[in-house]
């Protein structure tokens, strides 16, 4: 889908009788994922917990949309929602976060299965020297956060989780810091098993947010955070937490 069609998709839907909410996703289970044609996962659940508390929100999930495109098309208006994201300097300036933490996750740092290293913080990394580059996928909370970090060697190119590891799967870094879920479920994949493990100390744990398009009526904006403090009073997105964490 271009960018004008998208944008025409939205001001449609924005039209329509029915509050429509634009809302693109990547590969990145088990937040979201692709299966036989149809999205799901933790945060595609929550979308459809919304849409029975707010009968007149509909969710309109385009599949399979990088992350970076992601991110610019929400600023531009071409989508609505950017989806259980990590708070960031630019998010937080450029879009409407809900401040409502739909589910909280630790961000750890993975190694091979062979590396000698028992447990690491930033501080021992910094200390290990050059040879030593931590791996964080473009567009993520952890590679914006990551990148600020001082005395770091960092490759922050990949485009997706998966790309990270095949990177570390053949040396092209020693840790991958990622969320722990997100890396549980890539370690998982036949391709990875039994290649990595995660280090026991994490580096630190952050919620994940909606955050909408400044472009997306106020009206509904208001709609989902109104949905959202319901299912959080209610427990449940703990309960759909509790489904997808660490499977």
């Amino acid at each position: 889908m271009n960018s004008l069609m998208a944008l025409s998709l939205v001001a449609i839907m924005h039209a329509s009788l029915a509050a429509n909410v634009v809302t693109p996703i990547y590969e990145s289970p088990p937040k979201f994922y692709v299966e036989n044609d149809e999205a799901k996962g933790l945060c595609i659940d929550v979308l459809k917990a919304i849409e029975r508390v707010a009968s007149d929100l509909h969710f309109v999930v385009v599949k399979n949309v990088p992350l970076k495109r992601i991110e610019i098309g929400t600023r531009r208006g071409t989508y609505d929602l950017l989806l259980c994201a990590t708070p960031t300097p630019e998010r937080n300036a450029q879009l409407r976060m809900i401040d409502i933490p739909v589910y909280s996750v630790r961000d750890v740092l993975i190694v091979r299965k062979d590396d000698p290293i028992v447990d690491a913080t930033l501080d021992d990394i910094r200390k290990l020297g050059a040879d030593n580059t931590i791996l964080a996928y473009s567009g993520s909370g952890q590679n914006t956060w990551l990148g600020e970090q001082p005395n770091l060697h960092t490759d922050l190119g990949a485009p997706d989780p998966i790309a990270n590891f095949q990177k570390l799967m053949f040396g092209r870094g020693r840790f991958v810091f990622a969320g722990e879920a997100v890396s549980v479920n890539v370690m998982r994949l036949p391709q990875f098993a039994e290649k990595f493990r995660i280090l026991p100390t994490p580096v630190r744990v952050m919620g994940r947010y909606f955050f909408f398009s400044p472009n997306t009526p106020p009206q509904i904006v208001e709609k989902v955070r109104d949905a959202l403090r319901q299912l959080a009073a209610s427990g449940a997105l703990k309960r759909i937490d509790s489904k997808y964490q660490l499977r």
